[in-house]
């Protein structure tokens, strides 16, 4: 069952404002959840998963990414999972993979 986002975030007991704050430092247009963690389902010892968009023209380094998952995890009281928007649409060739993500994908964040 798909939860909806104010339920998740309330969840997460991550505010607006961080949320906010925390995507534009990192150069973050859209930032949803996705898999079980977009639901209802997900277990109290799961990490939340989360789709990525990044402003045209950024990359990230791997560094980067844990550093954001660590701070995004204080955030959020869990542990985090980033999946990168582009590694999903553009650098996999699994369709069903793709499908399932951006059909689970439920928007916390929007520049």
């Amino acid at each position: 069952m798909r939860a909806s986002v104010g339920h998740v975030k309330e969840r997460l007991e991550l505010s607006q404002d961080e949320l906010a704050e925390y995507c534009q430092r990192w150069s973050v247009t859209e930032l949803s959840l996705i898999g079980s963690s977009a639901s209802d389902d997900v277990g109290a010892d799961e990490p939340t998963e989360f789709l990525v968009r990044f402003e045209a023209g950024v990359m990230r380094r791997y560094a980067d990414a844990v550093a954001m998952e660590r701070e995004l995890a204080e955030l959020t009281g869990r542990d985090v999972e980033l999946v990168d928007y582009r590694s999903v649409t553009d650098w996999s060739d699994n369709y069903i993979r793709r499908e399932a993500i951006l059909e689970s994908a439920q928007t916390v964040y929007a520049a």
